[in-house]
């Protein structure tokens, strides 16, 4: 980079300003550290690099000769304290909080300076004890497994189990929040398990549909067909090279290509595509950069026979791949079947339907993948999308699926209130209390209640079903119209479970980006 005019930059405070020094490092708010190259070399292996030797640019100010500068990309607070603690010089002593640790640390190991890392990382675990949640989301977002899990250790981290909605910044993935919970819940991890890193193996209790693996192997390489002429190359995010015409993909895909008149035309287009000629055995023909991958441009060209048929994934990222590229190009008929397929996918992995959901911005098909894990217990269940996803999205999921479950236990204890003493009145089931003089009723109702709390969301088709039935039965005989009156409280109250979980509202406001 040229260097700018001297009057735009300030020296640096002592020891950092001596005219006979032989290295200035400038920080990016400009300020000018006058710096011995030989400690900096003995503290880190990355300016043996930064320091090769180059040649000042023309329109340079006068300086003292031969002293080479460096500009840096950090600030120059962060500079000092870096240079500082290479110094043998006395280093700070006192309580500092992990968030004006971290960016210094962050610096520190950039350039791999060995001291000052060991140094700032004793002074982010001394906050342990009373800041052991920031020390947690530091350590995250730096990669300190042995912090991490001190911090999760601590006592102080018990305490503060219900964590702020302001704690919540980026860089921590869903991963990493599952295992703290997971720790804080069983006292330790699961032999397979990091702090910091998911399983080797996704355990039993994922959500992993069988012939999933065998469904991705068969798209690593997809194979496109080659056009007898072809006109136009399209390019996928990842590499792969699809020859085909022009025409054809404008007649199927408007959208696509932005409108030209010429195949010349297309190179440097103004568009959100990216035109180039394709390498020198076929100059003329231009190639439109996609940002689709191999594998979704794969399934959208066999969708409309322009590929060999490929069935959509049941992988919920890969489908949820397909469906906002089928958005972006006005694709109606392949958003349609892409829905169907995620309602399917959605009862086979709620989880991470709603994860890869988040992660792409498909807020609806996220609603929906929510409402199915109020069926499902969440507590230890590992799906690999948390490792991509932002941990507030996973909070506001668990969040939502206690509220539900909530609500329908609340709905319940007002028809059928809780017993103490189930067992006095012939079952083990604590909603035996309902009031009826038919020892089955009681015992039914017991079973069903027990079933909706694990279960919300079939309440109003139980609901439905006993409906019907108790409109068959009262037509055979009188005596039934005392079950009729007991079975139609019953179907009442699990209506009042099913309205009262409809009304729960699941906040995807301000989930920031995960990458």
């Amino acid at each position: 980079m040229a260097e700018q005019p001297r009057s735009e930059s300030r020296l640096a405070p002592a020891p950092f300003n001596k005219s006979n020094a032989d290295l200035i490092l400038r920080s990016s708010d400009r300020v000018e550290f006058r710096v011995w190259s030989r400690i900096l070399l003995e503290a880190s292996p990355v300016f043996e690099t930064m320091l090769s030797p180059s040649q000042p640019p023309s329109h340079a100010p006068a300086r003292i000769p031969e002293v080479p500068l460096v500009d840096l990309p950090e600030d120059g607070n962060i500079v000092e304290e870096l240079l500082r603690l290479c110094y043998p010089l006395a280093k700070p002593e006192g309580l500092r909080p992990p968030d004006e640790i971290e960016p210094v640390l962050r610096a520190a190991l950039k350039y791999d300076l060995e001291l000052p890392i060991q140094i700032l990382k004793q002074g982010l675990r001394a906050n342990v004890e009373c800041a052991s949640l920031s020390v947690w989301a530091v350590a995250c977002r730096l990669r300190f497994e042995d912090v991490a899990r001190e911090a999760a250790a601590s006592d102080h981290m018990r305490v503060e189990k219900d964590f702020p909605l302001e704690f919540w910044p980026s860089g921590i993935s869903a991963g990493d929040y599952f295992r703290l919970l997971e720790y804080l819940r069983l006292g330790e991890l699961k032999s397979s398990m990091h702090f910091l890193s998911g399983p080797s193996q996704p355990p039993v209790a994922a959500e992993q549909p069988a012939g999933e693996s065998e469904e991705k192997s068969s798209l690593i390489s997809p194979i496109f067909p080659q056009m007898s002429r072809p006109d136009l190359v399209c390019r996928t995010s990842d590499g792969a090279e699809f020859r085909t015409e022009r025409r054809l993909l404008s007649c199927m895909f408007p959208t696509l290509l932005p409108p030209t008149k010429t195949a010349s035309s297309l190179r440097g287009v103004a568009s959100n595509h990216l035109y180039t000629d394709t390498d020198d055995d076929e100059p003329n023909v231009p190639t439109v950069q996609l940002q689709e991958t191999a594998r979704s441009l794969a399934i959208i060209f066999g969708f409309y026979n322009l590929a060999p048929s490929i069935a959509l994934p049941s992988d919920p990222s890969a489908l949820g791949d397909v469906l906002v590229a089928g958005q972006k190009y006005g694709l109606t008929a392949l958003c349609e079947a892409v829905k169907l397929r995620w309602t399917a996918v959605v009862n086979e992995r709620p989880i991470g339907a709603y994860l890869a959901a988040i992660r792409r911005g498909l807020h609806d098909r996220a609603k929906e993948a929510a409402l199915s894990t109020i069926n499902v217990e969440m507590e230890g269940v590992y799906v690999p999308e948390l490792e991509d996803s932002s941990a507030l999205a996973y909070d506001r999921l668990l969040t939502y699926h206690k509220a539900c479950r909530d609500a329908a236990t609340t709905a319940l204890h007002t028809v059928f209130p809780p017993s103490s003493s189930a067992e006095q009145l012939g079952c083990g089931h604590r909603h035996a209390a309902f009031k009826s003089s038919n020892p089955w009723v009681r015992e039914y109702t017991a079973k069903l209640c027990e079933r909706t709390m694990s279960s919300p969301r079939r309440a109003a088709y139980w609901a439905s079903a006993i409906q019907d039935t108790t409109a068959t039965a009262t037509k055979w005989r009188a005596w039934y119209s005392s079950l009729d009156a007991d079975l139609r409280k019953l179907s009442e109250g699990l209506r009042k479970v099913s309205k009262n979980v409809g009304a729960v509202a699941l906040n995807l406001e301000d989930i920031p980006s995960f990458s």
